[in-house]
């Protein structure tokens, strides 16, 4: 399997290359035709506060789900290089977007190739309530990654499923992101969560670029619930 060394001029490479989207506010696809970052697009602020979310949970395998223009993806592998430096014969970021192709053209995916990061990124085209519990099957199990970001399907019960998934995926501390705090479907699917006692949830400071996440830390407190236990939330 190919190598590829994570040495300072990777990281440079991808943040200039980054750079110059935010600083043309443009991104092309594959199919060379332009398209505005906004509104879709994470902004730089809450990017850098995704990226430093992973160098503090000193995570290397991250997961999420949405992909779109790859901006989400870029900030989670500087922060997985930021941790571990060294040279890489792995992925360190899977993503999960069945519409990169044919909503967004390919964006993304040019973004991360002309950031030198393709081998680095594992695109799965698939819808996340297919692609997830496929993750689990293949491995045999939970833990394969120690970050998550959910910034798929924004309606509750597609949200509900990427968050119950991830737990799986990640296993007992590690930290799932769930973006777009404010909409009330998001705050719901959160909310089962935290009182089932399935994930803890990190105060996050009020009008910091966190605020607009919200932080749930996987908790196996709620998996000794009685078989018919349930809360309202």
């Amino acid at each position: 399997m190919p190598t590829l060394a994570a040495h300072p001029s990777c990281l440079h490479r991808l943040r200039s290359t980054r750079e110059a989207l935010y600083t043309s506010g443009r991104i092309l696809g594959e199919d060379d035709h332009p398209r505005d970052l906004w509104p879709v697009g994470l902004t730089h602020e809450r990017g850098q506060a995704l990226r430093d979310l992973v160098i503090r949970e000193r995570a290397t395998r991250c997961l999420e789900t949405g992909f779109a223009f790859g901006l989400s993806a870029s900030f989670l592998l500087e922060g997985s290089l930021t941790v571990q430096p060294e040279p890489i014969a792995h992925p360190r970021v899977t993503s999960i977007d069945p519409f990169q192709t044919t909503q967004w053209r390919g964006a993304g995916r040019r973004f991360l190739k002309e950031a030198g990061l393709t081998l680095l990124h594992t695109l799965l085209e698939f819808r996340s309530e297919s692609a997830l519990p496929q993750l689990i099957s293949e491995h045999g199990g939970g833990q394969q990654f120690d970050f998550a970001f959910i910034d798929g399907d924004h309606r509750f019960e597609s949200a509900f499923l990427d968050i119950f998934f991830a737990r799986r995926l990640l296993g007992p501390g590690k930290l799932i992101v769930v973006d777009d705090a404010w909409i009330p479907a998001i705050q719901k699917a959160a909310a089962f969560f935290t009182s089932a006692t399935l994930c803890r949830q990190e105060p996050t400071p009020e009008g910091s670029p966190l605020s607009k996440f919200i932080l749930l830390h996987v908790d196996a407190e709620g998996d000794a619930r009685e078989w018919d236990h349930f809360a309202q939330f």
